[in-house]
């Protein structure tokens, strides 16, 4: 971005800022805050210069401003100097440490008001930044001490934002070479240190306590002296080691009492509690993992000031320190009291690990041999030990027990029932029975739950206090035995001190705990263990591997074989996650602590404690531990399923630390668990090729890709899809680290959303989700990965073009016609159709399927069997392609691959009576669908193609056809329809739940999102937001269809068919059939006693009926109860034409054709011809009989005969007239012998007219022969009456077309034309003008379905496992308020990377 010179607008501006910054007052401070926040930026990127130094003092001014919020925005304003390269090093520097003095000043005043001790920190908070900043721009800056006191005198454990930031300074000041401390502040440093671990909220703080820690180790590493030399230090490491006695159940401490007071403790009420208040609302469980996990952090603290006071020579008391330390824990360790010996125990275990690392540096450092005894002591007398904690649990649980006994009985419990001599659960449990029962008896159910819930709280509470005293008590004796390893004193037997570790993998809850027992224990173990024979450790070893392997959520156990158990992915469960990572480590110990959240098992938490025995353990090399590293042998050539799982899990679990890799055998073995048909053992092998990945991956893929390839593709086996793509889902939430091989494992999953099995289709859509943004990442580096070999390699660069082409099928090189082989040589392939060939090439690449609906006549046919002869040529095996097509079209199917592909080897078979063999010897097989419901043969055959033609068939989902369809498996599936939407939308739905099942979401979805507005906005009263919607919802529908849908229609590629002209031919009712109508009319609208309606199906189509002719009706004249004139008259003049306006109509317009001559008509035309020789009429006749042909298309096979009967009779009554030559096509002609009446009618010229049912004639038939075509009668579904006028108007045609719709006025006809209307403008809507190439099938909504939030949307891969969220009903009117959305308030993270200096700068830049 150019800077404008300041003497300009910037200029200008800036003066207004000035202003904006001089205005005074309280009230006026937003203007001044404003202002700051201009300057934040201008401070950023302005050069030096007069204006600048101007503006730097009236900043620097503002932080003397009454108000707190222009202070704190004066501080951030005068921060982004530390961001500006325009100004020079030493001028920068002086700007700074006049910032910095001002900045002291503020800080150390903030400190002493009571504002910031209540919480109100947030100007401390930006000055403490501040300070960071300037520390960490310039390494040469230290600390005062006055300087460290004002940042010491911020902390406070209450308030976690401020004291991070202060600990953070701190940290940095003690890495600078000066860092001016004496023992007074020594020990007030530390003690400040140490009520943040003890007193700091559980909440969001680990990262701070560490820090905490940290800080503490460097800062008495490198003041040694300081730490010695303090008396103060001295005279409280005792009380300080003190406050971990505390117990668990109230964890109060008195702070002055034990010297630990900070400046808001107050003597009248001295207790402060371990983890803050916040402790008190919190479950017994989750308090006690907290406080545990404190106490060890605290000990850590305790224990490295004792280490280097016990390195002294010093004297205290006229003792030696090394002495008294090691007497401090004799009280300790002897006390009846269970948590003081657990504080004391985790002290020394922390002592003892230090002791160890001095020992290397110092070799003659002094064993502490009073700790050695106190702990060997207390741990050989661990079945004589009672506990303080025991008697007081057994008083409460008596007290618990009484009162529970004495409610029953007074509610019905007979006391002599009760043996008051057993123990307080069997007590209890006899009181409850009696109660129950008496409830029951009574019929008092309400009581008896209520009896159930007390005692099911009681029977938990018996069990948590047991639990409670066990869990400490091993924890005791494991940080003893842990102490004792370290210490080097083991004994002669190490059993004593291996018992209470292998006691804390098998039930410890705290993370924690098991890290410290483990981390220092198990090396020792095994070191003390390699010159005894048997080595103990090895049982150590086996007993944690049985561990390991226990937890069913980490290795399921195969299940028996059912339906749903295969069909199941476990990977896409919802449970299987949170699941997994249960069962794992945590490095966040708050989450894996019981309470609070839900209960771990057992088995879980034994398992996941030997994971982290088994971790230490990979610390030592394989020659050392040779017993450990046998367990991850893949070779072993006896090895069951159960032991396989088990080792793959392990590398699964330490791959990181073992170097795991693949071997051949390896291989087939996690092959063959992908393969497998029970859905565990898939999971087992799809996490096997995550882990090996994520170790190894280009090793890994060159032995996995192909082999998954094929597992994908294979539709014989569903097991095998299902395993690979669980296997790929695996791999993609590897993230980052697959970049480079995503664009090898995109296209499988791509594929794969077209998949018939909705498991396999949730998560290739999960899958490709993960995998998209790192196809764009991969697009901008082209880094080979080291070890991938040449052809995958060269797999993968061909792929990378994947997203470019998915999201832009026009950069596709189009099929040229010489790459088709055998195609005949008088067949010559239209630009449109090798544009068809290549579209479909496209979809079958990345496994898609779709919709050729070009318009009738434009070679859909030829388009569809040139696709499959490509896609036979590209493939590495032979396949039979299956058409499915009405019955009338079979032998045109085989005749069209005869007359392109005349030298094929590949022959072209009829399905009806061929074997199974001969149908897989044959490149083609053809299917009437009605053959679909009995050939057991076609499900059983995997097709390379699938082919539809006329596939709008299957608008009905709910048909044995569309079953039938459905059951049928193909590589790559295709609709040909010129017409695919007949009725509505929702033909769409069925035709993709037949695609791409799913994709839609399912039939439920896609009526509300889609059906339901675009119905809504058809009414007349919709309003205006209905008719927006109804737009809106076709207008989507329309985009993600898009991709899938090509059609061309004839009059934008073909040039030069004729044209077509369509015409209405109004038509009226006799008086007769108005009699009728109205009667019909009357028989539905109302039911008069005694006679019955007529449903309104059947009126609809006595209506059309009548409106053709009125006799059409008779078979209903008693439901219509017509009277004995009427139904006379209409049985004597049922064959006469003048009844039917509209045969009359129809007999006009053929003699407007010419097509129908009248007697007289021909009469005078003989006797002109006669007399004037050179007449128009003359020489017309005289070149052609009959210029016109004509098709008549009906509805009814009733209306097919009178038509005929006019016909014969040449609409005379009588038969007076000339006869009419026709042919009729109607559902009388067999099937086989149809397609020899169309060839009849097409080559003889005599025969004038072809009268059809639209329902058998409409469709798959060429008849070019005719160049007008009338519609009797139409249909609702206007698609029908399309494809029946492109029976004439074709490729082949050389006349224009007229085609003549008889419509009746004033009837239901109207009604039927009015939603052909409706219908066809909907069908454009949908397939529209951007379906007619490659170039202009934008496919982005494809991919934005993946990119953006997974949902149960159109693509319908995924079901959110989320609850939806209630919107909150709010009267705005009431409130006058703006209501805020508190979920869409951004947090403060958000704010500083939105504002942030570092941002902007950037943008400049750009």
């Amino acid at each position: 971005m150019k800077r404008l010179p300041e003497g300009g607008t910037l200029g200008e501006l800036l003066q207004h800022i000035k202003t904006l910054l001089g205005m005074g007052g309280e009230k006026l401070w937003v203007c001044r805050q404003s202002a700051l926040l201009v300057m934040k930026y201008y401070f950023a990127i302005s050069d030096d210069s007069p204006l600048f130094e101007t503006f730097f003092d009236c900043v620097v001014e503002r932080l003397a401003d009454d108000v707190d919020d222009v202070v704190s925005s004066a501080v951030t304003a005068l921060s982004s100097l530390f961001s500006n390269a325009s100004i020079d090093g030493e001028r920068k520097r002086n700007f700074i440490n006049r910032v910095m003095d001002q900045m002291w000043t503020l800080l150390h005043a903030e400190t002493k008001r009571d504002n910031m001790r209540a919480g109100l920190d947030g100007l401390v908070v930006d000055l403490l930044t501040m300070v960071d900043t300037w520390m960490r721009q310039d390494e040469r800056v230290s600390l005062t001490m006055e300087q460290l006191i004002t940042i010491r005198d911020t902390m406070d454990p209450q308030f976690r934002t401020r004291t991070h930031a202060a600990v953070r300074i701190v940290s940095i000041a003690s890495e600078r070479r000066e860092f001016p401390i004496d023992e007074k502040e020594m020990f007030t440093l530390l003690r400040t240190f140490y009520r943040i671990l003890l007193f700091a909220s559980p909440t969001e703080t680990q990262p701070m306590l560490e820090e905490v820690y940290l800080t503490m180790i460097r800062v008495v590493s490198t003041r040694r002296e300081c730490v010695i030399s303090s008396l103060p230090l001295r005279e409280s490491i005792g009380l300080w080691a003190g406050c971990l006695l505390c117990d668990h159940k109230n964890a109060a401490i008195d702070v002055f009492a034990h010297r630990v007071e900070g400046p808001t403790s107050k003597r009248e009420d001295p207790l402060e509690r371990m983890g803050s208040e916040e402790m008190r609302f919190m479950g017994e469980g989750a308090k006690d993992g907290v406080i545990v996990t404190r106490k060890i952090l605290g000990a850590k603290f305790v224990a490295a000031l004792m280490e280097i006071l016990y390195e002294s020579e010093e004297m205290i008391s006229g003792q030696k320190l090394s002495t008294a330390l090691q007497l401090l824990f004799v009280p300790m360790i002897r006390s009846s009291s269970l948590f003081h010996n657990l504080g004391a125990a985790i002290v020394i275990n922390e002592w003892a690990a230090l002791w160890k690392v001095a020992l290397q540096r110092v070799p003659t450092l002094e064993v502490p041999g009073t700790v050695i005894s106190l702990a060997d002591t207390y741990i050989r007398s661990a079945s004589t030990r009672q506990y303080d904690e025991t008697s007081v649990c057994c008083a409460s649980l008596s007290s618990d027990c009484n009162e529970f006994v004495e409610w029953c009985c007074v509610r019905g419990a007979v006391a002599e029932e009760i043996d008051y001599g057993g123990s307080v659960e069997e007590i209890s449990r006899q009181a409850f029975e009696s109660c129950v029962r008496v409830c029951n008896e009574e019929e008092d159910f309400m009581m008896a739950e209520s009896a159930k819930n007390r005692y099911t709280l009681l029977c938990e509470q018996f069990e948590h206090t047991k639990m409670s005293v066990k869990a400490n008590t091993v924890r005791v004796y494991a940080f003893l035995s842990s102490s004792l390893l370290y210490f080097g004193f083991i004994g002669e037997k190490l059993t004593p001190l291996i018992r209470p570790i292998v006691d804390v993998m098998n039930g410890e809850r705290n993370e924690t705990v098991g890290v410290e027992i483990f981390r220092g224990s198990i090396p020792l173990l095994i070191a003390y263990s390699q010159q005894r024979q048997p080595k103990p450790f090895v049982k150590v070893l086996s007993r944690a591997l049985e561990a390991f392997a226990s937890c069913p959520l980490r290795i399921p156990r195969p299940s028996t074989t059912t339906k749903d158990s295969e069909a199941r992915i476990i990977s896409g469960e919802p449970s299987t996650s949170k699941d997994e990572s249960t069962a794992s480590t945590s490095d966040n110990n708050e989450n894996t602590t019981s309470g609070g959240g839900g209960k771990e098992s057992e088995q879980s938490i034994s398992s996941r404690n030997a994971l982290l025995l088994l971790a230490v353990c990979t610390g030592f090399p394989v020659d050392q531990l040779p017993e450990f590293y046998a367990h991850f042998d893949l070779d072993e050539e006896t090895m069951d399923d159960e032991r396989l799982l088990t080792r793959l899990e392990l590398h699964r679990s330490l791959f990181a630390r073992v170097g795991s890799q693949l071997s051949h055998t390896a291989t087939q073995r996690v092959l063959s668990l992908l393969r497998s048909s029970m859905a565990e053992l898939r999971h087992a092998g799809a996490k096997a090729v995550e882990t090996f990945t994520a170790a190894r991956a280009a090793d890994t893929m060159n032995r996995l890709y192909f082999p998954l390839c094929e597992m994908a593709t294979n539709l014989e086996e569903a097991s095998e899809r299902r395993g690979a793509i669980e296997a790929i889902y695996r791999l993609s939430i590897l993230g980052p680290s697959l970049t480079d091989l995503a664009p090898l494992l995109a296209p499988i999953a791509f594929a794969r959303l077209a998949d018939q099995l909705v498991e396999v289709r949730e998560m290739a859509g999960l899958a490709f989700r993960s995998l998209l943004p790192l196809l764009s990442i991969k697009r901008e580096t082209s880094v080979r990965p080291p070890d991938l070999s040449d052809f995958i390699w060269e797999k993968c660069r061909e792929n990378s073009a994947f997203v470019d082409l998915l999201s832009d099928p026009g950069r596709l090189e189009s099929v040229k016609s010489s790459e088709i082989d055998d195609l005949g040589e008088d067949t010559t392939l239209r630009h449109y159709q090798l544009e068809g060939i290549t579209w479909l090439g496209y979809l079958r690449r990345f496994g898609l399927s779709g919709i050729l609906a070009d318009d009738m006549g434009l070679g859909k046919t030829l388009q569809t069997l040139a696709a499959i002869v490509t896609a036979n040529q590209d493939a590495s095996s032979p396949r039979p392609s299956l058409v499915v097509c009405p019955r009338t079209l079979v032998a045109h199917w085989c005749a069209e691959w005869e007359r392109y592909f005349p030298g094929r080897k590949g022959v072209a078979v009829r399905a009806e009576g061929a074997s199974r063999k001969c149908m897989e010897g044959a490149e083609l097989v053809v299917a009437a669908y009605d053959e679909l419901k009995n050939n057991a043969i076609l499900p059983k055959i995997v097709w390379r193609y699938c082919v539809l033609d006329e596939g709008h068939i299957l608008r009905n989902p709910r048909t044995q056809i569309f079953r039938a369809v459905s059951a049928l498996r193909s590589e790559t599936r295709l609709i040909l329809s010129g017409t695919p939407v007949q009725n509505s939308s929702a033909d769409l739905w069925a035709l993709f739940a037949y695609l791409i099942p799913g994709f839609l979401g399912d039939e439920r979805y896609f009526r509300q999102t889609f059906i339901k507005p675009i119905q809504q906005c058809r009414n007349a009263k919709a309003a205006e937001n209905q008719m927006k919607d109804g737009q809106e919802a076709l207008s989507r529908l329309h985009r993600l269809v898009l991709p899938f849908v090509l059609r061309r229609l004839k009059t934008d590629v073909l040039r030069e068919l004729p044209e077509k002209v369509v015409s209405d031919y109004e038509c009226t009712l006799t008086s007769l059939q108005k009699k009728v109508y109205e009667i019909i009319v009357d028989r539905c609208c109302s039911s008069p006693t005694g006679q019955r309606a007529l449903s309104p199906l059947h009126a609809l189509i006595s209506l059309r009926k009548v409106v053709d002719h009125p006799s059409l009706i008779l078979p209903l004249a008693d439901t219509l109860q017509l009277n004995e004139d009427m139904r006379k008259q209409l049985e004597e003049w049922k064959d006469s034409l003048q009844l039917s306006g509209k045969l009359q109509a129809l007999g006009q317009l053929l003699v407007e054709c010419g097509i129908l001559k009248k007697k007289e008509e021909e009469e005078e035309g003989e006797g002109g011809n006669k007399n004037d020789d050179d007449s128009v009429s003359a020489v017309l006749n005289s070149a052609t009989i009959h210029p016109h042909r004509a098709l008549i298309f009906c509805q009814w096979r009733a209306s097919v005969a009178l038509v005929s009967r006019a016909l014969n009779q040449g609409f005379e009554d009588g038969g007076n007239g000339t006869p009419v030559s026709h042919l009729i096509l109607d559902g009388s002609v067999a099937p086989d012998g149809r397609q020899t009446l169309v060839d009849r009618f097409n080559h003889d010229k005599s025969i004038d007219v072809m009268v059809l049912t639209t329902h058998i004639g409409g469709v798959g038939l060429n008849l070019t022969g005719a160049d007008i075509v009338i519609f009797m009668d139409h249909d609702w579904n206007p698609m029908k009456d399309l494809q029946a006028i492109d029976r004439a108007h074709r490729l082949g045609q050389t006349r224009n077309v007229n085609v003549y719709r008889l419509i009746t006025k004033g009837t239901i006809e109207e009604k039927v034309m009015s939603y052909q209307r409706f219908k066809k403008n909907t069908a454009d809507a949908l397939i529209g003008s951007e379906n007619q190439s490659l170039s202009s099938m934008k496919t982005d909504e494809l991919l934005s379905m993946f990119a953006l939030e997974e949902s149960s949307g159109a693509n319908g891969s995924t079901k959110s496992t989320e609850p939806r969220r209630k919107k909150a009903k709010v009267d705005l009117s009431t409130s006058g308020e703006e209501v805020w959305n508190l979920s869409e308030i951004w947090d403060e993270s958000q704010y500083d990377e939105a504002f942030s200096v570092t941002n902007f700068l950037k943008d400049t830049v750009n």
